[in-house]
């Protein structure tokens, strides 16, 4: 299984070289840095993916441990998405979409599956491929791969339309990447009222929810339901928005380059002697762009975790690989969050090499006078420097998100 899905990686980390060759010639990309961005950005992808192929092939058992005791556009959407998208999810919010795909369980529609509706993906298709999920239970195990770009799924809302599986490897030795109840690798993929889930629970340990590798992906007014490493956030440039991600252990993780805004993060309570790490990121670059940024966010524990939220350590994350970056910025940081914000990763010196960084952070744990000294690059940022982590800058936003039609915020 891990060779296997080595050849699908190492094809996506090939495909994307090739891309980045043809991309020099673009007619389209108007200056040099807008090339570079882009460049950078794929190449970034190209090592997260080579990485993804060698952790599978030399660690085939996971190796995240259990833990043992810029500017808004004027209509609200990000830059980088293209007009004929925003006039769609404008379109979707005043319900006058026409779905390409209709899924439903009782037959009303063309579909009683997602799998089927995706599998219908037609050939040489020009625009989007939109499939509306009627509400519902799905349990299903879905892939929508690189040669269907484009696709726009959405539901009936959080927590009525639902896509649910129980992949995982705690029980059933089913490596990570292929725990995800949804995988996204089409590029450009847009999700929006939908829940996403896997049940496993925490004695599945690994067991993935969503899975984007989608290039210039958008993801909004979503739940994204698990306990250990619910959304991977696998590579590429990825946008999150009025989402919400619940789970125990690195249950946001990935190799990608990621914001997720205006979002609630809910940490749930863990198996015994298990501490909860919110985020994980794996950037191995110093010069990558990956990385992954959490802006205007509410962090707060659920109702099981509440009575508990003291004696069970919640961390901000720990640094998966080296050159690990995460920044939370402008969010809501409930009291469940330890004084020192991030732990360490066992038998690692990555918390010597890693980038930890807040700013403009509210609530009881956002305090960072007493945050771990062992954390040799952590720093309290100013203004001029969070900016470089909002999604018109991180994400290369400006180009982009606005494409897409969803609302977005591209600076502080």
């Amino acid at each position: 299984m891990a060779v296997e899905d080595c050849k699908d990686l190492l094809d996506d980390a090939i495909d994307t070289l090739q891309a980045s060759y043809s991309t020099v010639g673009d007619s389209d990309m108007h200056t040099i840095q807008d090339r570079a961005n882009e460049l950078r950005s794929w190449m970034t992808a190209v090592y997260s993916l080579q990485s993804s192929c060698l952790d599978q092939i030399e660690k085939p058992d996971p190796n995240r441990r259990l833990l043992e005791v810029g500017e808004i556009g004027e209509d609200g959407y990000p830059t980088w998405f293209r007009a004929a998208d925003r006039k769609l999810l404008a379109a979707h919010k005043r319900g006058r979409v026409t779905p390409n795909a209709v899924v439903a369980k009782d037959g009303s529609g063309q579909f009683k599956t997602v799998a089927a509706a995706i599998a219908a993906y037609p050939k040489n298709l020009r625009g989007r491929y939109k499939i509306y999920v009627k509400a519902g239970v799905y349990e299903e195990f879905i892939t929508i791969d690189k040669k269907k770009p484009n696709v726009f799924i959405y539901g009936d809302g959080p927590g009525k339309s639902i896509i649910t599986g129980k992949r995982n490897f705690g029980i059933m030795k089913i490596g990570t990447m292929n725990t995800a109840t949804f995988s996204a690798v089409g590029q450009g993929f847009i999700a929006r009222g939908l829940t996403f889930r896997n049940y496993a629970g925490p004695d599945g340990h690994q067991a993935v929810a969503l899975r984007v590798q989608s290039d210039m992906s958008a993801i909004f007014d979503c739940s994204i339901e698990g306990y250990q490493d619910t959304l991977y956030y696998h590579a590429f440039r990825q946008f999150y928005r009025n989402c919400v991600i619940s789970g125990t252990v690195d249950f946001i993780f990935g190799m990608g380059d990621a914001v997720i805004q205006n979002s609630l993060i809910i940490v749930r309570k863990p198996n015994a002697n298990q501490q909860n790490t919110i985020t994980a990121d794996g950037r191995e670059v110093a010069r990558g762009t990956n990385g992954l940024v959490l802006q205007n966010c509410r962090i707060v524990p659920e109702k099981a975790l509440f009575p508990l939220r003291f004696k069970i350590p919640t961390y901000l994350g720990r640094p998966w690989k080296a050159e690990a970056l995460t920044v939370v910025m402008q969010s809501e940081l409930g009291d469940l969050i330890r004084p020192e914000g991030w732990m360490t990763w066992a038998g690692e010196n990555f918390h010597q090499t890693c980038q930890y960084y807040e700013f403009a952070n509210r609530g009881p744990g956002s305090i960072t006078n007493r945050r771990s000294k062992e954390f040799k690059r952590f720093r309290v940022l100013n203004a001029g420097e969070a900016a470089k982590y909002t999604p018109g800058q991180f994400l290369s936003g400006f180009q982009w998100l606005k494409h897409t039609g969803a609302p977005f915020q591209l600076g502080l």
